[in-house]
């Protein structure tokens, strides 16, 4: 079943006149919203409070998980009208917004001037604290709960709350010990490795290649990947755009900023299937698993007579 999604009011909203910035003040708001002055429109469950009743009537649904909205075709449930409206085109399948540069076809304006952006490398959102700029608003409006605190997402069984809703999925699936099905129909002519997408699968190619496409243009290093050239640029520069909104701790990429964060939260969002122990990174659930495979390195003895060596390393 779909997840609630947050209402409108649990992350700040950007400028409609110009779509770039968000203002001092929008961002005071959000970051104050708990606090807001209108006590007679609270909520019963987090006591969080709202301007006017109906957006705490639209925040309940986070707690119930009432889907009053439905589609007249599949009849699939939606907490908010517009997101049936939005899941009505793939019924109809129609895309009426196209690229003029590779023609691509998008079913929302919104989505084609995200496309856009890869074109043109424009950035259309920044963010008012720290300038880390965006080229989707969505990344911006999770990036910014880093610094307000904002965790819509609530786990419906233990009430852990989350910063992102793909946490809050993988939290889930901790209790209900089910796990994330993902087709994959990209396979690798090489090793017949399969892949969700033709991305990855062009990503993972390049081992069997030995291909780097991206080099710095300091020191002419190579890599494979664009986005581990712009976190090897970052050594050259010294930028730590991503700062910890606790304890201003500065960190040159958005993901050891979000481990980080771990420190302060206790988050533990990756949790072993087996005996439910929690752990904050991925690195150190899987190195936890081994202790129940038992999985052991497997050594071929050799026999080749290398008492030389062994009385070199003694000293002798």
């Amino acid at each position: 079943p779909e997840e609630p999604e947050p209402h409108k009011d649990s992350a700040p909203q950007l400028d409609s006149e110009n779509g770039q910035d968000y203002t001092q003040a929008t961002l005071m708001k959000s970051m104050h919203a708990a606090s807001a002055t209108a006590t007679d429109h609270r909520c019963s469950v987090c006591d969080r409070a709202f301007t006017t009743k109906t957006r705490l009537k639209r925040h309940m649904i986070v707690h119930t998980g009432d889907k009053p909205f439905s589609c007249p075709v599949c009849n699939k449930c939606f907490s908010q009208k517009y997101n049936v409206r939005l899941h009505m085109a793939v019924h109809t399948d129609e895309k009426p917004f196209t690229c003029e540069i590779c023609l691509k076809s998008y079913r929302r304006n919104d989505d084609l001037r995200t496309h856009m952006a890869t074109h043109t490398g424009q950035v259309l959102f920044s963010c008012m604290v720290c300038n880390t700029g965006f080229k989707q608003r969505n990344c911006l409006v999770s990036h910014m709960r880093l610094h307000t605190g904002d965790r819509p997402y609530r786990c419906p069984m233990c009430s852990k709350t989350f910063i992102q809703k793909s946490n809050l999925n993988r939290h889930v699936r901790s209790h209900t010990g089910e796990k994330p099905f993902r087709e994959k129909k990209y396979k690798c002519f090489v090793c017949k490795k399969r892949f969700a997408s033709k991305l990855h699968l062009t990503i993972h190619i390049r081992v069997h290649t030995g291909e780097k496409p991206y080099s710095c243009s300091v020191c002419m290093k190579t890599f494979a990947q664009k986005g581990n050239l712009t976190a090897h640029m970052k050594t050259h520069t010294g930028e730590k755009p991503y700062s910890c909104s606790i304890c201003e701790k500065a960190f040159a990429r958005m993901s050891m900023l979000n481990r980080h964060i771990q420190v302060h939260t206790g988050e533990r969002p990756y949790s072993c299937s087996v005996c439910k122990k929690a752990f904050s990174q991925k690195f150190d659930m899987d190195v936890h698993m081994r202790s129940h495979t038992k999985k052991r390195h497997t050594y071929i003895q050799c026999h080749t007579n290398t008492s030389h060596i062994l009385d070199k390393h003694k000293g002798r």
